[in-house]
């Protein structure tokens, strides 16, 4: 197994966090987001040389669309047609080492596969409110 402790991709690539969704998000009562989930957006961790416009610490916003997979049911009739897939992502993984020497997952990208650098946080929607006590009316 190889243990890494510090990180330099090459050309276009860069390292970011691998973090997920530590509870259910919800907007407007809709969840939007299931705990565990990837989370779409990311902290760059490495940066290859001749990455412009992206540096270490940055939030980033990442299109997945590059490492969705697509598998259809057994009985499906025509897997061209876009019936019942299912989608599942592959992304390149490796573990490095954070500040404290504790190893942590991070994803190899490519600086093509960012849509944005973004400043700001994640804030958690209003959950679905339900009075305590239902009245029916007419």
């Amino acid at each position: 197994m190889l243990h890494i402790k510090k990180i330099k991709p090459l050309f276009t690539s860069i390292v970011t966090t691998g973090e997920r969704y530590e509870e259910d998000m919800y907007d407007n009562g809709i969840i939007v987001a299931n705990k565990g989930d990837l989370k779409t957006y990311q902290t760059v961790v490495a940066v290859g040389s001749t990455v412009r416009d992206i540096a270490v610490g940055d939030k980033v916003m990442l299109n997945f669309a590059n490492y969705a997979v697509r598998k259809y049911d057994k009985n499906s009739i025509q897997n061209d047609l876009d019936n019942n897939p299912k989608i599942r992502f592959e992304f390149n993984w490796v573990q490095v080492d954070d500040e404290e020497g504790n190893p942590q997952d991070c994803m190899l990208f490519s600086d093509r596969d960012v849509l944005f650098c973004f400043e700001g946080e994640e804030v958690q929607g209003s959950p679905l409110i339900v009075p305590d006590k239902k009245i029916i009316t007419n």
